[in-house]
């Protein structure tokens, strides 16, 4: 056998691995469908009843962090609830050991003193240690001062597992006591956060700029961080639907509450990578979760702002939740309010003025305020005021008192008009999906764009639909009709004669967490 013969054939043999190699990569790294099927874009929102007889309504007050509110807080006769907030970390100490001493107090007093409790929870820096080790990647950052903290990346399915699992631990803990779970009347849903429960991660922008560690005050270079490890709207918008679907398993029938930001929440990343107008995007993701969680519970939902004060508001994201049925809440400026100057001499404190403001969040159709501990003390005729208008409005005729739980008997009085049945029976209905469109065996053009169409059913809701081209998700969309575009093209010395394959499938999911698979269609290139 000649030299060339040999030479001729390793070049033909090469040849042929390569386009068994480039096709493999054809059929499993096709561009990623149209961004707008993956994030809804808040329009056709389910329009749901108004809640103006929710049970949830009146003054609340936030406690520091990470510790159990002063006694003089149950003790107060305007307040209607506490705000515990706790990271994640003060209570999942390592995998699987779980410190549940401030959680305990809180619901002990918190039934002694018949009072409601809203749960805060915040991952971002307090998430435990063990789930880096897990293999999670961080983003470590600082605001300038020298301290670095850690950021998880919050798509990577190792901390949507290791979130999820402490969300249901922690209700399976609280449901212990059946008088606690009672008292539980929110917990906010932030699968994602920076310092507290804000639904955010850091960036550049905002009040606070965040640097990476090692960074200078004159590098602000956030945005490249999260670039890096991979940030895109559509992987925050699935982490958020993930946890979603977690969180209503784990409580099927407490509110949940998501503390917004104005603008900034989130880097100025698009669909592709690219850097573009932060304010746009960040706003884009937020009203897309907002919608999705609107969707998911109606007026188990509740959307909040945590800044406000005696000249701004409302919040655009808090007001138009409203309007479609959400429970509406604001949390006053803590810079302003959670110290007021005038704290320290109580008989010096403007009753009237503290008191238009709560008027303010009260005209913008709050029916939660929330407040901290310095005022309970500061403002007293204020808030005792306050607790009159709101009872007023929300309480007086339209809720009668409820009869506290016994364990072991089923929950008796009137009927929540949220969740008319206290003691439901679960969801384990699984929804229904099918590929309708392309149908199974299509031929396809070597390039162009279809529509991917499912029929989907659920008996309660649908709460999401995942299509997935050759077993990677291409776009996940929370709105009926459920389908999307999608785009592909073979390179153009492709060879005629040899065709490419696609399978497509669809997974639906319910609010409960059921989740059911399509059928498998596959196409073929001509």
């Amino acid at each position: 056998m000649s030299n060339t013969f040999k030479f001729l054939t390793a070049i033909l043999v090469v040849g042929v691995l390569g386009l068994f190699v480039f096709k493999h990569n054809i059929e499993n790294n096709q561009p990623a469908a149209v961004p707008i099927s993956q994030i809804p874009s808040g329009q056709n929102v389910t329009q749901v009843l108004n809640n103006s007889g929710h049970q949830r309504y009146g003054i609340y007050v936030a406690a520091n962090w990470n510790q159990v509110p002063e006694q003089f807080i149950f003790d107060d006769a305007s307040v209607r609830g506490v705000m515990p907030r706790l990271f994640w970390n003060k209570i999942e100490t390592a995998e699987g050991v779980y410190d549940w001493s401030i959680i305990d107090q809180v619901f002990t007093k918190a039934v002694a003193a018949h009072k409601k409790v809203s749960l805060n929870l915040a991952p971002g820096r307090g998430t435990p240690s063990y789930v880096y080790a897990k293999g999670v990647p961080k983003v470590e950052l600082t605001t300038g001062n020298g301290t670095c903290t850690a950021n998880p990346v919050p798509w990577h399915p190792a901390y949507i597992a290791a979130y999820s699992s402490f969300v249901q631990t922690l209700a399976a803990h609280i449901k212990t006591n059946p008088a606690w779970y009672e008292a539980l009347d929110a917990i906010s849903l932030t699968p994602f956060s920076d310092a507290t429960s804000e639904l955010r991660i850091p960036t550049d922008q905002g009040l606070t700029p965040n640097y990476v560690c090692g960074g200078t005050a004159s590098a602000l270079n956030t945005t490249a961080a999260w670039q890096a490890a991979g940030y895109r709207p559509s992987k925050m918008f699935q982490t958020w639907s993930t946890m979603a679907a977690a969180f209503g398993t784990a409580f099927p029938d407490k509110i949940f509450k998501i503390p917004v930001i104005p603008s900034n929440a989130f880097p100025g990343i698009n669909e592709e990578g690219a850097l573009g107008d932060s304010k746009v995007l960040s706003d884009q993701l937020t009203q897309s979760i907002v919608d999705d969680g609107i969707r998911r519970f109606g007026s188990r939902f509740e959307v909040q702002w945590t800044a406000l004060n005696g000249t701004n508001g409302p919040n655009r994201f808090v007001e138009d939740a409203g309007t479609k049925g959400a429970i509406e809440s604001y949390q006053l400026e803590q810079r302003t309010y959670g110290a007021p100057v005038c704290g320290t001499n109580p008989a010096s404190c403007n009753q009237d003025e503290f008191k238009a403001v709560i008027n303010r969040a009260f005209g913008f159709g709050a029916q939660v305020v929330e407040i901290f501990p310095a005022d309970l003390q500061s403002f007293p005729t204020a808030l005792s005021l306050a607790k009159t208008q709101f009872e007023t409005k929300y309480a007086v005729s339209t809720i009668p008192t409820v009869t506290p739980p016994v364990p072991g008997k089923p929950i008796t009085g009137r009927p929540d008009p949220v969740n008319p049945n206290p003691n439901p029976t679960p969801d384990t209905q699984v929804p229904t999906v099918s590929v309708t469109a392309p149908v199974n065996n299509q031929y396809i053009s070597r390039e162009g764009t279809l529509t991917i169409s499912t029929n989907t059913t659920d008996n309660v809701a649908v709460a999401s639909v995942k299509i997935y081209i050759n077993n990677q998700v291409k776009c996940t969309v929370t709105a009926a009709p459920y389908g999307c575009q999608w785009s592909w093209a073979l390179p153009s010395w492709w060879p005629s004669w040899w065709p490419v394959s696609f399978s497509i499938k669809a997974e639906a999911y319910d609010a409960a967490g059921n989740m059911a698979t399509s059928n498998t269609v596959t196409i073929k290139t001509h």
